[in-house]
């Protein structure tokens, strides 16, 4: 396993980095490049962490009970629903209307 030392800002202390390899279906990396693209992410890598942080996100907002709103741009309520949907939790199954 191959270890490197970043410094990520001057606040922060060093930070070690792990390198960790993934295996993806052909399919799978078709849209990890896809979002790649979409973001204008640098790396592959970008990508992945900054995916972790969105489901570290929802998996707090499931356990927590919450339910997520999506308005489009005029602000209009188009869906919502309990975070645990997304997540499979059977407990907390159940697609709520529109406001």
């Amino acid at each position: 396993m191959s270890k490197r030392m970043n410094r990520v800002n001057d606040d922060l202390p060093t930070q070690e980095k792990i390198r960790v390899t993934f295996e993806f279906s052909p399919e799978a990396l078709i849209r990890l490049d896809a979002l790649k693209l979409a973001t204008q992410a640098t790396t592959r890598a970008e990508i992945v962490r900054n995916s972790l942080r969105v489901y570290e996100w929802l998996v707090n907002q499931a356990l927590a009970g919450n339910v997520i709103i999506v308005n489009d741009k005029d602000e209009k309520t188009v869906s919502q629903f309990k975070a645990g949907l997304l997540l499979g939790m059977p407990e907390m199954e159940g697609v709520l209307q529109p406001a």
